[in-house]
């Protein structure tokens, strides 16, 4: 079994062609939400966050020869577990990383972390939007308090993430929810009706919706601040045809190419 860990919209294109290759695959992903495509046949689904120990448990109870990370650019925190459990079951790890889209020298803000970002933000005064999802509004809600800005929040149309904007004490009329990713006129129309001032973001590519949300910034006069990419395990591929090769080489032979056999090129 190819214990592919989801997280992503291509993570249902990779389960589908490690299944058309003959190699059977169980998609674990953290929350029911439905997914971008149907499951291709052969592939099996399981939900549920998972630790470490969880990671390894699944590994072992499903008899796995080949860890697949396809877990959301920024889940760093998944991508350790993920290797780690790899590593204490002895098998194969290899992450699908989705290519960025903020080019090279982009008029743009770009942050370390969310505190960074959340005082570059707010320095200029003016109302922020925030479309980074939930896990780390705080930073954001302290300063904007701190500095008495407006914050408008972009989440997802889910009770956890109603939660956490309640927790932290934002106004209702302030929390955007919704579906799935805006488009270039949905966000250009977002920013203006609220007076957006600066725009935050995650570089969670082409896919994340990111090109739609610069073009909308710039259409708007707003400032954008990118919070930057943690650091991905290794190996790592951007092409999901050079990551189906390297899992099939390593479901066949129990070691990807980039560790040392075979041609397949890492990223």
């Amino acid at each position: 079994m190819i214990f592919l860990i989801g997280g992503t919209s291509e993570a249902v294109p990779i389960a589908g062609e490690l299944a058309v290759r003959g190699m059977p695959v169980l998609l674990s992903t953290a929350t029911e939400i439905p997914l971008h495509a149907p499951l291709p046949r052969g592939v099996q689904r399981r939900t549920g966050r998972l630790d470490r120990e969880g990671m390894l448990r699944v590994i072992r109870a499903y008899d796995c020869r080949v860890v697949v990370d396809a877990s959301h650019p920024y889940a760093a925190e998944v991508s350790r577990c993920a290797r780690a459990a790899a590593q204490a079951a002895k098998i194969p790890y290899v992450a699908y990383e989705r290519p960025p889209a903020v080019p090279p020298g982009a008029p743009v803000t770009r942050a370390a972390d969310h505190l960074q970002a959340s005082q570059a933000a707010c320095a200029c005064g003016v109302p922020v939007l925030l479309t980074i999802g939930t896990k780390y509004l705080e930073p954001y809600v302290t300063e904007a308090g701190r500095r008495n800005i407006r914050l408008v929040v972009r989440i997802l149309d889910v009770a956890q993430s109603w939660t956490a904007c309640r927790r932290l004490g934002l106004s209702a009329t302030d929390i955007v929810a919704g579906r799935g990713r805006l488009d270039y006129e949905e966000t250009l129309a977002l920013l203006k009706d609220r007076g957006i001032g600066v725009l935050v973001t995650k570089d969670s590519g082409r896919e994340g919706g990111v090109p739609a949300k610069l073009k909308a910034a710039e259409a708007a006069g707003c400032r954008v601040v990118v919070v930057e990419r943690p650091a991905r395990p290794r190996p790592a591929f951007r092409d999901i045809g050079a990551l189906v090769d390297a899992v099939g080489y390593a479901w066949a032979e129990g070691v990807f190419p980039a560790e040392g056999r075979g041609p397949a090129k890492t990223t």
